[in-house]
């Protein structure tokens, strides 16, 4: 093995091992050897955005694309990141159509449906995106592994029907899936089978618990400087519907809330209307829930308002 591969294999190692900071020095190395290199490149992206670092990444996937147009894994990573919707969808669209004259197989091209229903989701185009999954050919010929994608992209276009089909495939490949979990107790719940929702629910409670947060959350402030911050950019409306609500800061949602129908990957839970109107009488926050949510750090603040604005707003007035 060359020395230039054996950087580039051992930066994948490091990631494995949630080293992105020895994998960024392995990356360097490469690239003091091929700084031409779109591999090189490309993964230097993706471990900036392991670490959160958007710009950065967005860069190094742009400079792989330049060095060689036609290298599909940098078009989709820089469509993965702009789908958020802080990011720019539309352009992940774009990227995901480009995508389609590349690839090879169907799973690439299942892949680059995926993001650009993800995409056409985020922007409120929830019938396009229907039309858009109707482009992938014999979906359950797939290998189980995208099961989960599937099913989870059928669940947000509508189609729960199919959804579940793809879900119920998903926890017979991997029982421990967090995600199909939480997918097929949303199922259960708009079904009103509330018991197997509760249990669902509670799965996705014990295995979230068992995962590692991802690299960038290292690269959040603390939680409680970003609720302080979140609460107070909160216009004075807004603010006063708190000001005499206990905000509590826990993990995760407990048993007995999942019990009484909370969402177990809830992020904000407004809680005991006080007597006075439009107020409460407790305001949870979940930080597990909301460092796993796919947060841009360097929105984090506004993401939480967002949320809190969410469960607060729609209850104004009651008592």
């Amino acid at each position: 093995m060359d020395r230039f591969t054996a950087h580039l294999d051992r930066a994948w190692d490091l990631i494995m091992q949630g080293d992105t900071s020895g994998a960024l020095v392995s990356v360097g190395e490469a690239l003091e050897i091929d700084d031409e290199s779109p591999e090189a490149h490309n993964l230097l992206g993706y471990i900036h955005a392991l670490d959160g670092d958007v710009d950065e990444a967005l860069m190094s996937y742009k400079q792989a694309m330049v060095l060689d147009d036609e290298y599909l894994d940098p078009i989709l990573n820089t469509a993965e990141l702009l789908v958020h919707p802080d990011g720019d969808p539309e352009e992940a669209i774009r990227l995901c159509r480009s995508a389609t004259q590349l690839v090879s197989g169907k799973e690439e091209l299942t892949e680059a449906i995926l993001l650009e229903v993800d995409a056409l989701l985020n922007l409120g185009y929830v019938d396009k995106a229907r039309w858009r999954l109707a482009d992938i050919e014999s979906p359950e010929s797939l290998h189980p592994s995208y099961a989960m994608l599937l099913g989870r992209a059928f669940y947000e276009a509508g189609d729960t029907k199919a959804a579940g089909d793809f879900i119920r495939r998903a926890i017979e490949h991997d029982g421990e899936n967090a995600d199909a979990w939480y997918y097929s107790g949303l199922i259960a719940r708009d079904e009103g089978r509330t018991g197997d929702a509760v249990s669902a629910f509670g799965n996705v409670l014990k295995l979230d618990a068992m995962r590692p947060d991802p690299p960038w959350v290292r690269c959040l402030e603390p939680v409680e400087m970003i609720i302080g911050q979140a609460i107070t950019s909160l216009d004075e409306p807004d603010r006063a519907l708190l000001s005499n609500t206990e905000i509590i800061v826990a993990e995760a949602p407990t048993p007995h809330q999942i019990q009484n129908h909370v969402d177990p990957r809830q992020v904000v839970l407004a809680e005991g209307a006080s007597g006075e109107r439009g107020s409460f009488r407790k305001l949870w926050i979940f930080s597990q829930n909301f460092v796993r949510m796919g947060l841009i750090p360097n929105t984090a603040v506004k993401d939480l308002v967002e949320m809190i604005l969410r469960e607060v707003r729609p209850r104004k007035g009651t008592v």
